[in-house]
């Protein structure tokens, strides 16, 4: 992204709008990863397996166990964790959660 930045052009990403469009399965994650895809939105409208949503009654008080370990392999394959849309408790667990602070 910085090298496209400074050479003056425009890039975009390709995410996966929660965990439901890979199935919760972190391998077909590492499959979406190889063909491109660069970061996850944690959770949207609902609260996933992953956090709560900003927009739903709290089940987890931010990132489930498995937000933590899909946060921790994200990090290892040098994915960016999208964290629009997630409670703020989910904001701050995923930020502590992170390999990348």
């Amino acid at each position: 992204m910085l090298r496209i930045h400074r050479s003056g052009k425009v890039a975009a990403l390709a995410s996966l709008e929660g965990g439901h469009l890979f199935g919760d399965s972190v391998r077909v994650l590492r499959d979406f990863h190889r063909l491109g895809a660069r970061y996850v939105t944690l959770a949207h409208f609902k609260n996933s397996v992953y956090a709560d949503s900003m927009t739903d009654e709290p089940a987890y008080g931010g990132l489930s166990a498995k937000g933590k370990e899909l946060v921790a392999e994200m990090n290892r394959m040098g994915m960016l964790v999208d964290v629009s849309h997630i409670s703020d408790k989910a904001v701050l667990a995923a930020v502590e959660a992170s390999a990348l602070r």
